[in-house]
């Protein structure tokens, strides 16, 4: 018999296809929605019977091997030797890989697990002292050290370098893992220097990049992440899904925060099923990626203009996807991240224990006091309300049919009087000066839960 069969026989295409889809059992197969396309209504079924799958939307078919292939973007040998690893089965010696890409990837997965034994051991040496106070002032205490992998990148510019030249790497193998730099002369440096460093990893669990926060000052780029290279693509990946998606099935949500502190402060403070986009803005795939684990997203970004921008892009993508969205908001001035018993991470949690979708005027505070002019202000203050309103609509079967009510009629209310003192504005305003007359501060209209 084949390896490929022996293999086939152990795995169980069910517990496989279920770490990337949320799975329920439908007779003697397994259902839910594809994630190979966009749907509502589920269509992909699993037969435990025929260990096979298919989606009768997309077509998408196949055996356990294909779905890796298809969800991990493998080759067939990649998606071969991954089940193997995982099952505790050797692959036979004369298995090996013929084309030059998948050797490739090999040896960019063997150069970033290097390198992540090598950033770790600076942090945990006598160089690292530094940085494990600062960490230690932030609030991550050491079992989020040891549970993230953090690390530190020195300032000398060749340390991970020389170590992957003594492991025999060539200078392309080098070039194309994004761990080094290469000057006008030919020569290498290393990427990362005097940066605390955060391996980001694969669904699978498998160090694939690096993002570092500068520990200068006056260091330009306070964050600096690797290239995209044959196994990073950075549209893809979200920190910490590998860890989060198990807890995100079982709960049936999912946290989306902004930055790889905000994700380790929550995970420290029990939000187990947290994420954050990998320096990017939130894009497609990774909404997708998040979905195939749950429908139910809770968003926090920093409650500062920034934040309230990219949560309201963030919203419109999810809500385009199908998510049910919930915004846990923060006071002003509070991030996820500052210390594991700040008042803002008691927020987020107790936010998300209660599942709270908040309505609060800070964000109103923000377009009131916008220096951009009054039209500007009115049309962002306008777009918010209008932004949250959709929310509401979308999560309109979740929610208990007298809070409905009672919901949407403190959401209109609360609509209507934006859209008057929107045009109020408009007309008050000081056409010399551009300045809208002061009004006294805005107030929350309402707190839901259900």
């Amino acid at each position: 018999m084949e390896f490929k069969e022996q293999l086939r026989e152990q795995v169980d295409i069910v517990r496989v296809v279920g770490d990337y889809v949320r799975l329920r059992r439908a007779g003697k197969r397994y259902s839910g929605l594809c994630p190979f396309h966009n749907e509502k209504t589920p269509s992909f079924s699993v037969s435990p019977e025929h260990q096979y799958f298919r989606c009768f939307g997309c077509d998408a078919k196949g055996d356990v091997f294909k779905f890796v292939e298809m969800i991990e973007g493998l080759t067939f040998f990649e998606a071969l030797k991954k089940l193997a690893d995982q099952h505790g089965m050797a692959l036979p010696k004369q298995s090996f890989a013929s084309d030059e890409e998948t050797r490739l990837k090999a040896a960019l997965h063997e150069m970033h697990e290097i390198a992540a034994d090598h950033f770790r051991s600076n942090l945990a040496g006598p160089n690292g002292a530094a940085t494990r106070e600062y960490l230690s002032k932030r609030g991550v205490g050491e079992a989020a050290v040891q549970q993230f992998g953090l690390g530190l990148a020195e300032g000398s510019g060749r340390s991970l370098l020389r170590i992957l030249e003594k492991r025999g790497f060539k200078p392309e193998q080098i070039e194309a893992s994004g761990l080094a730099g290469q000057r006008d002369d030919g020569s290498f440096y290393d990427r990362f220097r005097n940066r605390l460093m955060f391996p980001i990893q694969n669904e699978s669990g498998k160090v694939i990049a690096f993002g570092g926060r500068a520990l200068d000052p006056e260091d330009k780029a306070k964050y600096l992440n690797s290239p995209e290279t044959k196994i990073y693509r950075k549209s893809n990946v979200l920190y910490n899904l590998h860890r989060a998606k198990e807890t995100a099935m079982k709960l049936d949500r999912i946290v989306l925060v902004e930055g790889y502190m905000d994700a380790i402060g929550a995970w420290q403070a029990g939000v187990r099923e947290v994420v954050a986009s990998c320096g990017t803005a939130l894009t497609v795939e990774q909404i997708r990626a998040m979905k195939r684990h749950s429908l139910n997203l809770h968003l926090n970004f920093d409650p500062d203009a920034a934040g309230a921008k990219a949560s309201e892009r963030s919203v419109k993508l999810l809500l385009d996807e199908s998510m049910k969205v919930r915004i846990v908001e923060l006071e002003a001035g509070s991030i996820p991240m500052n210390t594991a018993s700040s008042t803002a991470l008691k927020l987020t949690c107790s936010g998300l224990r209660v599942r709270k979708l908040i309505f609060t005027g800070s964000p109103t505070a923000r377009a009131r006091s916008s220096t951009c002019g009054s039209r500007k202000a009115a049309s962002m203050h306008f777009n918010l309300w209008c932004l949250r309103f959709r929310i509401l609509a979308t999560n309109w079967r979740a929610l208990r049919m007298r809070t409905i009510w009672r919901a949407t009629w403190a959401s209109i209310r609360a609509l209507c009087w934006n859209i008057f003192e929107s045009l109020r504005r408009i007309a008050s305003t000081d056409r010399r000066s551009r300045r809208p007359i002061p009004r006294a501060p805005p107030i929350a209209f309402c707190s839901l839960s259900w």
